[in-house]
């Protein structure tokens, strides 16, 4: 539900939303519209993107991606060594060194 949005711009809206994956490891979601992706990673794992593309991390974290950027950031008390190392087909694998501390959760970003 949201407010002030006619049926058929609700409509509009969720054609524009793809869920990618929404299972206790991973749930996450597409904007076609916007080319960006939202993921949550509880575990190690990898997220089928769609056109031959694949996501994978090697720890627990946050991830958005677009056609430009990464940002990624690791969940306050999740436990991660400080680091996480994300693999985009077709890109070399990026290592995200993730805040600590006080710090911790806050996203980190990477040009693609």
């Amino acid at each position: 539900m949201i407010p002030g949005v006619s049926p058929a711009e609700m409509a509009a809206y969720q054609n524009s939303i793809k869920v990618l994956s929404n299972s206790p490891e991973i749930q996450a979601v597409e904007h076609r519209k916007l080319g960006v992706v939202q993921a949550v990673f509880r575990q190690p794992g990898s997220l089928t993107l769609g056109d031959g593309r694949t996501l994978s991390v090697d720890a627990r974290c946050l991830v958005i991606l677009s056609e430009k950027a990464i940002s990624v950031a690791g969940r306050a008390h999740s436990g991660n060594a400080g680091q996480v190392t994300l693999t985009l087909s077709g890109h070399a694998p990026l290592v995200f060194q993730l805040p600590q501390g006080g710090l911790a959760g806050k996203t980190v970003t990477s040009s693609l």
